[in-house]
């Protein structure tokens, strides 16, 4: 998520900067994607 933030978002976003997005993780099981 962090690099969809820095790269991704800011290419289709350039007024979005990475400091004003904030990731928080609500709920972690005991697998984190664990279909991957």
């Amino acid at each position: 998520l962090a690099d969809l933030v820095r790269e991704d978002l800011q290419y289709y976003f350039p007024r979005l900067v990475a400091n004003d997005v904030k990731i928080t993780l609500i709920e972690a099981l005991d697998h984190v994607l664990s279909m991957m």
